[in-house]
């Protein structure tokens, strides 16, 4: 029984660091997709 409350504070404490984490995790995903784009106009523009 101990346990579980000590994980279930836990993860309420965490809920910030995980907002944060997602926020993140999109970010990174937008950069990337911006990175393969600015890579496709470049060999474009190199033909």
């Amino acid at each position: 029984m101990k346990s579980k409350n000590h994980n279930k504070n836990n993860i309420s404490s965490s809920s910030d660091s995980s907002i944060y984490f997602n926020l993140m995790h999109n970010f990174t995903q937008i950069f990337h997709s911006v990175l393969l784009v600015l890579f496709h106009i470049f060999n474009f523009s190199s033909f």
